[in-house]
């Protein structure tokens, strides 16, 4: 059912941008179409064939892997109160109407908390890697190659497939 839910809300999100558009008439299905198609072609590719869930299962690790140093660095910075945030939490008085299972230790954990030692670190460290991967360059040849394939498959202007390119990835 959820992979229904998924190919209609496609179609409803679709719908909602028509809907939304004030020139309807200047919508290019080619775009569209093409843009759809490359959607269903890398995700047949990802989830259907030996070699693209080989790919995308290394690229998994290895996110993983770099989201690992965020709570090394995390826990380096803020020490004591990174690793054992649940136990001063509840020292302090609980955790409040909303709060989150700390997995590591099964206490419940402040979202507040939550939101500013993990997910802000989260947010600092990848706003660093995508910064050194711009100063060096990597990230320009990979927005290249990504419109580059959207240029020629959706034919579109080059200013616009690189500005959506690089929003892929920052």
């Amino acid at each position: 059912m959820e992979r229904w839910t998924s190919f209609f809300g496609v179609f409803v999100l679709l719908g909602i941008a028509w809907l939304c558009s004030n020139n309807k008439r200047r919508i290019s299905r080619r775009v569209v179409f093409y843009g759809l198609a490359l959607q269903w072609g890398f995700a047949l590719i990802i989830l259907r064939t030996a070699p693209g869930k080989l790919f995308f299962d290394g690229a998994r690790v290895g996110v993983n892997k770099l989201l690992g140093f965020t709570d090394h660095g995390a826990a380096f910075l803020f020490g004591n109160l990174y690793r054992g945030m649940g136990e001063i939490v509840n020292e302090i008085g609980g955790p409040g109407p909303f709060g989150m299972i700390d997995i590591a230790t099964g206490k419940t954990v402040p979202i507040g908390a939550v939101f500013a030692l993990h997910v802000l670190m989260t947010i600092v460290f990848f706003a660093s890697l995508m910064s050194v991967m711009y100063h060096l360059g990597i990230m320009q040849r990979i927005v290249t190659a990504v419109a580059w394939v959207m240029r020629k498959t959706m034919g579109t202007s080059g200013a616009e497939t690189l500005s959506v390119a690089a929003d892929i990835f920052v």
